[in-house]
């Protein structure tokens, strides 16, 4: 699919919620992937979205890649899910804080959820961040590198 160079090109999209949860999650990458292909003019356009994901088993943050290309095809990865205590949940709804506020608080830190991210702060940094959305860019990609096991 990529033979000789690929040039990537990073621009910030907005427009999605500040915390999402559930379906709005994928929603928010989805609508990044396309402003992003909007903006840079590219053959495709990657969108990352951070979320929570709320289960019956409890609360988990989780990440999504959608992945748009210019005939409006979209392809979608997500990332593993790291479980959120209740008692972050519990204030995050009393207080109506996104859960990056809540962590900078108490860890005594400043914007976390662009430094290590709940990724790494809850995993003692075995999963960076950077690790996690790693993945979900890779399965967003993989029905393009393999489409004949993808096909429609």
């Amino acid at each position: 699919m990529w033979e000789g160079d690929v040039e990537v090109v990073s621009c910030s999209v907005g427009g999605t919620k500040d915390q999402p949860f559930n379906d709005e999650t994928p929603r928010g990458a989805k609508h990044r992937a396309f402003e992003a292909l909007k903006a840079s003019g590219a053959d495709l356009g990657v969108g990352l979205e951070g979320g929570i994901d709320a289960r019956p088993e409890g609360y988990f943050v989780t990440g999504w890649c959608a992945i748009a290309d210019t005939a409006g095809k979209i392809t979608y990865g997500r990332s593993f899910g790291v479980p959120i205590p209740a008692y972050v949940v519990d204030r995050m709804k009393k207080e109506g804080k996104e859960l990056g506020d809540i962590v900078d608080e108490l860890l005594d830190k400043k914007n976390t959820k662009q430094a290590e991210g709940f990724f790494g702060f809850a995993t003692k940094n075995m999963v960076t961040r950077e690790k996690g959305y790693i993945d979900m860019v890779v399965a967003a990609l993989a029905p393009r590198v393999f489409p004949e096991f993808y096909k429609e």
